[in-house]
C-alpha cells in the first residue's frame, strides 16, 4: 500500500477527531502516491470503524480518479447504517450514470442471488435518488 500506514490506521473513528482530520488531510495532500490498486481496495483492506473516514478521502480524491473504488462503495449500500454509507450513497450520486451503471447493474444481481432485501431496497433508491430510469439503464432487468 503507498499510503502511509500510519495516517491509514488513523482513519479509525476510535482514534481522537483531530488524528482522523490530520490523516484525512494527509492522505488527501499527498495523494500523487495513491495507486490504483490502493483507490480500488482501500474500503477492503479498512475494517468498519474506518469506513466512513475512507470515504472521505475517496469524496476528497473525486471522480474519476475514485472510479476503481465504485464496487466497493456500492457494497457499502448493503447497510444504510454501516459507517460510511450514506457518504458512499452521495460520492455514487455525484458521478456520472455512465461511471457506476455496470456496476449498480451487477450489485442488483448480487443483491438478487443472495435474497439480500435491504441492499436490493438499498439499491431502488439510489436508482430512484439518481433519477436514472430503470429502462435507461436496464438496471432492473
Amino acid at each position: 500500500m503507498s499510503i502511509d500506514s500510519d495516517a491509514f490506521l488513523s482513519l479509525s473513528c476510535y482514534c481522537m477527531k483531530a488524528e482522523q482530520e490530520i490523516a484525512i488531510c494527509y492522505i488527501l495532500n499527498n495523494s500523487s502516491n495513491i495507486n490504483e490498486d490502493d483507490i480500488s481496495e482501500m474500503i477492503g483492506r479498512c475494517s468498519k470503524d474506518m469506513y466512513e473516514n475512507a470515504v472521505r478521502v475517496l469524496a476528497g480524491l473525486g471522480y474519476p480518479k475514485v472510479k476503481s473504488a465504485i464496487p466497493s462503495l456500492f457494497q457499502l449500500l448493503q447497510d444504510l447504517t454501516w459507517p460510511g454509507s450514506t457518504q458512499a450513497f452521495q460520492l455514487l450520486l455525484s458521478m456520472p450514470t455512465d461511471a457506476y451503471e455496470n456496476e449498480l447493474r451487477h450489485s442488483i444481481g448480487l443483491a438478487a442471488k443472495n435474497n439480500d432485501t435491504e441492499w436490493a431496497t438499498n439499491l431502488a433508491t439510489f436508482i430512484e435518488k439518481s433519477g436514472i430510469s430503470d429502462a435507461g439503464t436496464g438496471a432492473m432487468s
